[in-house]
């Protein structure tokens, strides 16, 4: 499921932060997956003891997913059709920007601009 997938990678990122970045991160930027009853058991399974973000169960319908996904800065969601997506905020956009500060490492600052780059790849019109 793209869910998965899509979560993996951000986690990826967020893993290969400093413990410092990491913290700074979690303070700032609230992260949740979002998806509907019909998703698949073992894949909320995974999702909830995997990830570490959390996991929201919508009505069937993307519109249901879009307005739980208004209380996350970055959200991953899908419903068991395929519809769905990576959206996000105006806030996240400018706290990635602003965590450089707390990068320290160059690794910090590549796992920043993969994210950033990752985050690209996603439609903006849809905004929330």
């Amino acid at each position: 499921m793209l869910t998965t997938l899509f979560s993996l990678f951000i986690k990826h990122c967020f893993e290969n932060f400093s413990k410092t970045l990491q913290e700074e991160f979690l303070k700032k930027v609230k992260l949740g997956i979002i998806c509907t009853a019909y998703s698949n058991g073992a894949f909320m399974e995974f999702i909830s003891k995997n990830l570490g973000f959390p996991l929201i169960i919508a009505k069937t319908g993307i519109k249901f997913l879009f307005e739980k996904s208004k209380n996350f800065d970055l959200t991953v969601l899908f419903e068991s059709n395929g519809h769905g997506g990576v959206y996000f905020n105006s806030k996240l956009i400018s706290e990635l920007q602003k965590l450089n500060c707390f990068a320290s490492s160059s690794k910090d600052i590549q796992f920043l601009d993969l994210l950033n780059v990752f985050l690209a790849m996603f439609n903006k019109v849809i905004i929330y």
